[in-house]
């Protein structure tokens, strides 16, 4: 019972950043935000652009396309790994991050 009321709990604070990020427009544009900010502020770790894909939020090219137009927003930011080049991490921006610290 108690997974249920987090998730309930994470989705109130969901319509709430929806009405503060008003460029957020689509769900996939919510559920990459959510996942991205998922792993860099929960798991401590940062998202590859792989394992996004893997979670099969939506398809490839959708997911580059609502990623591509996050980035452009300044709500998403994206670095090569330092060791290995070929891995792309992704990140909320400070910006982004600042809205989704005042839902709690």
């Amino acid at each position: 019972m108690a997974a249920y009321k987090k998730i309930r709990l994470r989705l109130d604070r969901l319509d709430q950043l929806d009405k503060r990020l008003s460029q957020v427009e689509t769900i996939l544009d919510r559920r990459l935000l959510v996942e991205i900010g998922y792993h860099q502020y929960e798991l401590k770790t940062r998202l590859t652009l792989k394992h996004l894909y893997a979670l099969n939020i939506g398809s490839v090219a959708s997911v580059q396309r609502r990623l591509s137009r996050l980035k452009r927003l300044g709500l998403v930011l994206q670095a090569r790994a330092g060791r290995d080049r070929r891995h792309i991490h992704l990140t909320l921006s400070p910006k982004a991050h600042a809205v989704l610290r005042r839902l709690g």
